[in-house]
């Protein structure tokens, strides 16, 4: 799975705040005491889970277009890079 540039920042952010909390709560570390740091440790946990968010968010999977003849397929994605006039003779029968 890929994830879009745009979505880097949010993921990473994201990331740091959780590890800052993780930290602070002492996540890793053997002088963890859940009774006195457990907001920091529900906190962390809690910022680990909105984290996951723009990671779905901003994935770009990869399309599976249907093959076959007399199908019509519309664009969901990618960017206009080209826009010409012409005349289309079946359908619109006109420019």
């Amino acid at each position: 799975m890929r994830i879009a540039p745009e979505g880097w920042p949010f993921v990473l952010i994201g990331l740091a705040v959780t590890v800052l909390l993780a930290l602070s709560a002492g996540f890793g570390g053997a002088s963890f005491n859940p009774t006195s740091r457990s907001l920091l440790g529900w906190m962390a946990v809690l910022t680990g889970l909105l984290t996951v968010f723009p990671l779905y968010f901003f994935r770009t999977p990869t399309p599976r277009t249907p093959e076959g003849e007399g199908l019509v397929l519309a664009p969901g994605e990618g960017r206009v890079i080209h826009i010409v006039e012409m005349d289309e003779p079946v359908f619109l029968k006109g420019p």
